[in-house]
C-alpha cells in the first residue's frame, strides 16, 4: 500500500559528532500532520529514536485523524550508524549537527537527510501483497477487502 512515497535516507558518521549526552531521557521525536488516507482531516507522522539495549532503536509511525495506525516501522540503529548519519549531514549542511536537532527537523525539509514525503497515484502492480496482508492484519480486515477498499478511493491508477 503505497498513497505516498517516504524517503528515509539513514547514512554514515563519525563517532566524535555523537555523544551520548546528546540523547536526553524524554527521546528526540518530530511529528508532521498531513491527509494521507483522503478523508481530508490530517493525519499524525511521528519520527523518534530512543536507546535500545546498548543501541539506538528509530520509529516512523502514522496515527488517522481518528487515532487508527496507519503505518508504523520500528528499526534498530547502530551507534556507529547514528554517527555516520550526523558526521554525513554535517559535512552536507556544514554545520555540527546533533541528534535532537537532526530529529526536530526530520519532516521540516531543512535536512539533506530527512523525509520526502509526497502523494502519488499508483499502478495496482506497484502493490506489495506483503503490506497489503500486514496492514489488513492490523485493520482486521480481509486482504481482498483492503485491496478493494484502496480502489475505492482511487488511489489507484
Amino acid at each position: 500500500m503505497k498513497a505516498l512515497t517516504i524517503l528515509i535516507l539513514l547514512l554514515a558518521a563519525t563517532n566524535s559528532c555523537f555523544a551520548q549526552a546528546s540523547l536526553s531521557p524524554d527521546p528526540p521525536s518530530s511529528v508532521y500532520f498531513k491527509d494521507v488516507d483522503g478523508d481530508g482531516k490530517p493525519d499524525k507522522f511521528t519520527y523518534q529514536i530512543k536507546r535500545w539495549e546498548n543501541d539506538y532503536e528509530g520509529a516512523l509511525r502514522i496515527v488517522s485523524a481518528k487515532g487508527s495506525v496507519l503505518w508504523e516501522h520500528e528499526y534498530p540503529i547502530g551507534k556507529g550508524d547514528l554517527n555516520e548519519l550526523l558526521s554525513t549531514e554535517g559535512d552536507a549542511t556544514g554545520r555540527k549537527v546533533i541528534l535532537t536537532d537532526w530529529v526536530k527537523k526530520f519532516f521540516i525539509g531543512e535536512l539533506n537527510y530527512g523525509a520526502a514525503i509526497e502523494r502519488i497515484k499508483i499502478k495496482a502492480e506497484d502493490i506489495d501483497n506483503e503490506q497489503i496482508d500486514y496492514a489488513a492484519k492490523l485493520a482486521s480486515v480481509s486482504p481482498r477487502k483492503l485491496k478493494r477498499e484502496i480502489y475505492r478511493r482511487g488511489q489507484i491508477q
